[in-house]
């Protein structure tokens, strides 16, 4: 007799386990309008909440939600870092203030900036936009800091995201794609 299958997600995702949310393993990058997984590639940025929303849809999937966000960057013991517990200098495209400034880089070119679930680059090298509403109509919230983050910010326990308006698109500000497990 078999077993049933736990929830699964599409290739281009892992599941996050705490949420039952699948998350892009890259950020994205936009061809022809629809969200792609950046592995390999400069990541989309300059781009306004409702085209990287709209980007996703075209994929088949949506904005990934701030607790799915967290879950995914944190897993199942709380890291403060996707990778552990203490920041390691230069291990993300993070920290501008603690390195010299630096700029957007490929997809999982940082192999040390991954989850042990295999989810890259969720602090450091563009911000992230995130479905969720912040304060006040037209305003989105955006998570994990850019390549000119400060430390104190591109963490998985910052509590404290930032909120643009949704026309906001701005350098070093992308997104990933999430999705229901199945």
């Amino acid at each position: 007799m078999e077993l049933p299958a736990g929830p699964r997600c599409p290739e281009r995702m892992a599941l996050v386990e705490a949420t039952s949310t699948c998350i892009d393993r890259y950020e994205a990058v936009v061809r022809e309008g629809r969200a792609l997984p950046a592995e390999g590639a400069i990541p989309t940025d300059t781009i306004a909440w409702s085209a990287a929303r709209s980007a996703c849809r075209s994929a088949g999937f949506r904005l990934c939600r701030r607790e799915e966000w967290m879950a995914a960057c944190s897993g199942p013991l709380g890291r403060s870092f996707p990778y552990g517990s203490e920041h390691v200098l230069r291990r993300c495209n993070d920290a501008v203030f603690d390195a010299p400034a630096g700029s957007i880089e490929r997809g999982g070119q940082r192999a040390g900036c991954v989850t042990p679930e295999g989810v890259f680059d969720l602090v450091g090298n563009v911000s992230e936009w995130l479905e969720d509403e912040g304060p006040g109509g037209g305003i989105r919230e955006t998570i994990g800091g850019s390549f000119g983050t400060m430390v104190s910010h591109a963490r998985c326990d910052y509590a404290h995201p930032q909120h643009q308006p949704e026309t906001a698109a701005w350098s070093a500000l992308g997104f990933r794609c999430c999705a229901d497990a199945r």
